[in-house]
C-alpha cells in the first residue's frame, strides 16, 4: 500500500533501482520498499502505508549499504587489476 508505480518509469529508464525489503518470518510479503539511485543514494524507504523506516529496518539498510560499497570496491580493485594486467602484458 505504498506508490512504487508512481516510479517505474525512472526504473524503466535506468535512473533509479527498487528494492523489496522482507521479514524472514514472512518471506512472499513485502516488507519496505527501497528506492536506490544510480549513485547508490537510498531516495526512500517506506513501508505499508507510507510509513517512514523503524529502527530496525534503518539498521539492516545501513549493513546493507555497507555491504554494496565493499562490493563496488572489490569490483573497482578486480578491474584495476585487469587493466594493470593488460597494461603488463601490452609491454612485453
Amino acid at each position: 500500500h505504498h506508490c512504487v508505480a508512481s516510479y517505474y518509469d525512472r526504473m524503466l529508464n535506468g535512473k533509479t533501482a527498487i528494492f523489496v525489503i522482507r521479514q524472514t518470518a514472512c518471506p512472499d510479503e513485502s516488507f519496505y520498499t527501497l528506492e536506490l539511485s544510480t549513485d547508490k543514494r537510498i531516495l526512500q524507504c517506506r513501508g505499508k502505508s507510507n510509513c517512514v523506516m523503524t529502527q530496525e529496518v534503518e539498521r539492516f539498510v545501513e549493513a546493507w549499504k555497507m555491504h554494496i560499497a565493499r562490493a563496488d570496491r572489490k569490483q573497482k580493485e578486480k578491474a584495476s587489476t585487469y587493466v594493470l594486467n593488460i597494461s603488463a602484458m601490452a609491454a612485453m
